[in-house]
Order: structure tokens, then sequence, then C-alpha cells
């Protein structure tokens, strides 16, 4: 199991975050998505730890080599979203069918616009694979994706497991991604989600905002 950090801003406070996620959980739809590039993704695995964050730059200008993390959410990766790739979704789902890998498809709140504070999309089909690695799925879904002329993207689907008030902090360098912190020598998760979503639209930024919260360095 691999733990790593993600941060979180734009149109988020640490509190609409973690309402937003809350919210989507009792509604019975993922909780947290975040985009992840391929390269990244590719490291990671089902069951996976991931600190949520905000960041404090230490310097003027843009150096985003040092600052102050604020963790205020630790979270697993349950699934991945796959953005906009319909034929490869299906392929892959025919073909762990087939060796008995996907152990039941979900379509609750199928066809349903989902709005967050990042954005909207409209939910597809979820499915449920057993005893495939998360880096093996993307490596399935990236041949088919190219064989259909597919552009693949996908989000991680991640699940809260605690909430930090006030934020736990370190310091760390600043990332749009995931930075790996650590790793354990114990076992992934053998059971992940697959959700398709379509009409993907990202909202932007009210830059006359100010939406991160005054937070204590504590130096």
């Amino acid at each position: 199991m691999t733990i790593w950090l993600h941060y979180v801003g734009g149109n988020y406070t640490p509190a609409s975050f973690r309402e937003e996620a809350e919210r989507e959980r009792t509604a019975g739809r993922p909780s947290i998505t975040r985009r992840a590039p391929l390269s990244v993704a590719r490291q990671m695995n089902w069951e996976d730890r991931v600190y949520i964050a905000t960041w404090t730059n230490l310097h003027s200008g843009k150096n985003w080599e040092e600052g102050i993390v604020h963790i205020f959410g630790l979270a697993r990766i349950v699934g991945i979203i796959v953005d906009g790739c319909p034929k490869s979704f299906q392929d892959v789902f025919q073909k762990y069918s087939s060796l008995n890998r996907a152990l039941r498809m979900i379509s609750r709140g199928q066809g349903e616009v989902i709005r967050r504070e990042c954005g909207t999309y409209r939910l597809g089909a979820t499915l449920l694979v057993e005893d495939v690695p998360l880096p093996t799925v993307l490596q399935d879904l990236e041949a088919t994706a190219t064989r259909h002329n597919e552009t693949l993207s996908i989000m991680l689907h991640l699940e809260p497991l605690e909430w930090f008030d006030p934020p736990r902090e370190m310091k760390a360098p600043f990332t749009r991604s995931f930075l790996r912190l650590d790793s354990e020598e114990t076992q992934g998760g053998s059971v992940g989600a697959m959700s398709l979503v379509e009409d993907h639209r990202l909202a932007p930024v009210d830059k006359k905002k100010k939406f991160m919260e005054p937070l204590f360095l504590g130096l």
C-alpha cells in the first residue's frame, strides 16, 4: 500500500470540500473525485491512502519548492472514473465478465447530472472488478482506447476515512498531481470500482473570491 499527498484549492475550502464529500457519500455517489495523470495512476492500487491538503507558499513569487502542507483529510482509493470513453469501458467490462472478474454492474444514478464545485458530469454505469490490480485495469483501458481512437482520461474515486480539525502540518513542495509519501509492505485491495462519466465540464475558478481559509502556519 502506498501513501500519497494531494492538494485541493480553486473553488474549494477545506470545509466546503468536506461538506461536498459527505453529501455525495450520503447520496450513494462517488464521495471524492480527483483527476489523475495516467503516468501517476499507473503507480497506484486499490486501497492506497491519500492525504487531502491545502498548501501555503513560504516564499514570494512562483517558488513551488517549499511550503506548508495543511492536511485536513485522509481517504482511500476505491475506484476510477473513466471520462468519456464508452467503447473502451464496454470492452473492458466484457473482458472482465468473461474472466469472471466483474462482480456486478451498478447502474444507480445512471444518467444523472452530478454538480460539484469543480464542475459537472453525467454519471454512467459502475462496474465492480475483483482480483484485477489498478495498473492492469488502466493498461486494458489504454489498449482499448487506442483501438477505438478514444482519448483516455480518468479521475480517482476516493472514499474518506478521517477528517482532521485542526489540520496536521508538514513541509513539502507543491504539485498539481499526487506526491508519493511512503510505501508499506502490505497488500493492496482486491476489489475496485470502474465508473463511466460523460459530458464532463470543469467549473471556472472565481478569482475575485478568496477561497483558501486562513490557516495558522505554526512557525
